[in-house]
């Protein structure tokens, strides 16, 4: 009984010692890497940034809107300048998102001739500006 006994005792402290060894390793491990930061936005600075390059990509679809004869290839350019904004503010995710449907909206309806929705894309454009002061 006394050889089952030690067999037993030793059969746990071993168990016992390899769970401990495994917390304390993936303690260690965890420890190892970094601390993710979020790195900080000037939001003010953003949100100008923001500003400026939507009133430039407006002003081309002024220049273009102007003309006589539109043509998608034109309203596409400037779906393009309005993809390639990086850093839409959270509050302007949406004005951002109805301008350039609005500007889509526009290329579909020259591509097909469709004279009520390149108006209709016209007035949300014209709505949104009016809307928001800064685009004026």
């Amino acid at each position: 009984m006394t050889r089952r006994y030690k067999l037993v005792s030793y059969t746990l402290i071993v168990g016992l010692l390899v769970m401990v060894s495994a917390v304390i390793l993936s303690s260690r491990n965890g420890a190892d890497e970094p601390e993710k930061t979020v790195p900080t936005v000037d939001h003010e600075k953003l949100v100008a940034d923001y500003q400026k390059e939507v009133r430039l990509a407006l002003a081309g679809y002024s220049v273009i809107a102007a003309k006589e004869n539109l043509h998608a290839e034109e309203i596409r350019e400037v779906e393009n300048d309005f993809l390639a904004i990086k850093g839409v503010p959270a509050e302007y995710r949406d004005l951002h998102a109805r301008l350039f449907f609005a500007l889509a909206q526009i290329e579909n309806s020259l591509a097909s001739g469709d004279l009520k929705a390149l108006q209709d894309g016209q007035n949300k454009i014209g709505e949104a500006k009016a809307a928001n002061a800064w685009l004026k």
